[in-house]
C-alpha cells in the first residue's frame, strides 16, 4: 500500500507536467532545431515522461524531507512544553506523511525509527490510547529500546480486567519475544474464565500441562471430552490423554484407552522417543492383550475395507481405460469413415461460420460503384499529407502512385515549408468527399481534406 502511494503520487504528478512541457519541447525541435527533419514524436515523449518523474521524485521527496523536519521540530518544542493536544495532532501529522507517499520508500523506514527514539518516553506515557501501544511493539519489532518497551507492554496487559482480540495478539508477541510465566498465567486464567477451548488457548494451555500446574485438571476436564469427540492424536491431546490416564479418569471416558492406542502407534509411525513418547508407550503396554489384540483387527479391518475401495476403483479406472482402447481400435479400424465424418462437419462448420447471411429475395443487389479519382476539368483534390523533409515526402507520393493512385507533390512557398501531397482531380466537392471518405475506409490513407486543385 505505501508503495503504490509512493508511485501514483509520482505518476500524477508527472503526467500534470508532461502535456506542457512536451508541447513546448516539440516545437523548439520541430521549427527551431530540426526543421528539415521528420522523426517520430513518441520516442521524445516516452524520454520526456522519465525525465519529469524522476524529476518529479526529487522534488517530492525533497518537500517530504522538509515536512518531516518542521514537523519533528515542532513535536520536540510541544513536548517540551507539555502541550498534549499540539502534539497528538503533530503524531497524526507525521503518520500521514509517512503513509501518504512524499518520502521516498527507504527514507521513510530511517524517519519511523527516528520518531520512536525521539518520543519513546511518550509513547510509553500514554501506552493506554492504541496508537502508542502498536508505536511500542515497532520498538520491540526494530530493537529500539526493547527490554523498556517490553516491560511498559507487560505492565499494561497485566493490568487488564478482561481478554480481548487485541490483548491476545499483544500476549501471543509478548510471550514469542519473551517467555514470561507471568504473562502465561494471565492468559491462561483468562481463558479458563472464558471456558475457552479453541486452538489459541490450547498454545497457554500445553504449558501448563507440561509444567504440571495447578490448573491442569480444570484443563484436562475442560479440553478432554472435545479431544476425544474429534479422536485428536496431536501433542495437546497426547498430554491430556496422559494426564487423564494417571488421574483415574479412564473409568469416565471409556474411549481413552482407545485413543492413548491410536496415539502410540502414531509416535510409533514417526519413530517418536522423547518422554512424553516413552510414557504413553508405558500405559499402552499395560494394556489387556486381548483388547489391544481386538484394536488391531479393527484396525486392520478397517485398512482392509480402504484397500478394498482402492483395489475396486483401480479396477474401475482398468475396466474404462480397456473400453477406450477398444474404443480406439474400432475408430482406427473405420477410420476412412472417421475421416469423411470429420471432414463433413468441418466443411459445415466453415459455411456456416464463414459464408455472408442471404439476402432477402426483395430488390435486386446494388451494382459496385468504382472510384473515380480524376477528371481533365476537375477543381478539386484531397490533401492527405505535409511533411517539411523532401525526401520523406516524395517516398510517400511513390507509395501511393504505387497503389494506383494520381498523387504528386507541390513545392513549399517560402523555405523551410511543408511539401504538401495531393491526390486526384475531381469535378465537384461532393465527389472528391466520397473518393477520400473510399480511400480511408480502405486503409490507403490515414486522413485527408478538401483542397483547390494546384497544377505540380
Amino acid at each position: 500500500m505505501h508503495y503504490l502511494n509512493w508511485l501514483s503520487l509520482r505518476l500524477v504528478f508527472s503526467l500534470l507536467v508532461l502535456p506542457l512541457v512536451a508541447a513546448i519541447v516539440l516545437v523548439l525541435l520541430h521549427s527551431v532545431f530540426f526543421p528539415e527533419s521528420y522523426f517520430q514524436d513518441l520516442p521524445v515523449l516516452l524520454l520526456l515522461w522519465l525525465l519529469i518523474f524522476l524529476g518529479t521524485h526529487a522534488l517530492l521527496a525533497w518537500e517530504g524531507r522538509r515536512r518531516f523536519q518542521l514537523l519533528s521540530q515542532a513535536g520536540w518544542d510541544f513536548l517540551k512544553a507539555s502541550n498534549d493536544s499540539a502534539l497528538v495532532q503533530i503524531f497524526q501529522k507525521l503518520e500521514a506523511l509517512l503513509h501518504g507517499g512524499l518520502l521516498p520508500l527507504r527514507r521513510r523506514s530511517e524517519l519511523q525509527d527516528t520518531i520512536l527514539r525521539r518520543f519513546f518516553n511518550y509513547y510509553a506515557q500514554h501506552i493506554d490510547q492504541k496508537r502508542y501501544r502498536q508505536g511500542l511493539l515497532r520498538c520491540l519489532q526494530r530493537q529500539i529500546h526493547t527490554d523498556a518497551a517490553y516491560l511498559a507492554l507487560k505492565r499494561y496487559l497485566l493490568r487488564q480486567p478482561q481478554q480481548t482480540m487485541e490483548l491476545v495478539d499483544l500476549a501471543e508477541i509478548l510471550t514469542e519475544y519473551r517467555a514470561d510465566i507471568e504473562i502465561e498465567q494471565f492468559m491462561l486464567r483468562g481463558y479458563l474464565a472464558d471456558r475457552a477451548t479453541h486452538f489459541r488457548a490450547e498454545v497457554f494451555y500445553v504449558q501448563e500441562l507440561q509444567a504440571g500446574g495447578a490448573a491442569t485438571e480444570e484443563i484436562v476436564r475442560l479440553c478432554l471430552p472435545k479431544a476425544l469427540a474429534k479422536k485428536r492424536t496431536d501433542d495437546f491431546a497426547a498430554w491430556l490423554y496422559r494426564i487423564a490416564w494417571e488421574s483415574g479418569l479412564a473409568e469416565a471416558y471409556p474411549d481413552l484407552p482407545f485413543q492413548l492406542y491410536q496415539v502410540q502407534r502414531e509416535h510409533a509411525r514417526i519413530n517418536r522417543q522423547d518422554d512424553l513418547a516413552r510414557t504413553i508407550a508405558a500405559i499402552v503396554s499395560g494394556f489387556e492383550p486381548r483388547q489391544v489384540a481386538e484394536w488391531q483387527a479393527l484396525e486392520e479391518a478397517r485398512i482392509r475395507k480402504r484397500k478394498r475401495l482402492a483395489e475396486m476403483a483401480a479396477r474401475g479406472a482398468y475396466w474404462l481405460q480397456q473400453k477406450l482402447l477398444e474404443a480406439w481400435s474400432e475408430l482406427k479400424r473405420r477410420r476412412k469413415l472417421a475421416y469423411y465424418s470429420g471432414a463433413a462437419l468441418l466443411l459445415a462448420a466453415a459455411v456456416y461460420l464463414f459464408l455472408p447471411a442471404g439476402k432477402s429475395d426483395q430488390g435486386e443487389a446494388q451494382p459496385q460503384q468504382t472510384l473515380k479519382l480524376e477528371s481533365q476539368q476537375g477543381r478539386f483534390s484531397l490533401q492527405v499529407a505535409a511533411i517539411k523533409n523532401a525526401r520523406l515526402a516524395q517516398r510517400e507520393v511513390d507509395r501511393l502512385k504505387k497503389a494506383g493512385l494520381d498523387a504528386y507533390l507541390v513545392e513549399p512557398s517560402q523555405p523551410r515549408g511543408w511539401y504538401r501531397i495531393r491526390v486526384g482531380r475531381f469535378e465537384t466537392k461532393r465527389e472528391a468527399q466520397e473518393a477520400g471518405e473510399a480511400l480511408r475506409r480502405a486503409g490507403t490513407i490515414p486522413e485527408f481534406f478538401l483542397v483547390n486543385y494546384q497544377p505540380e
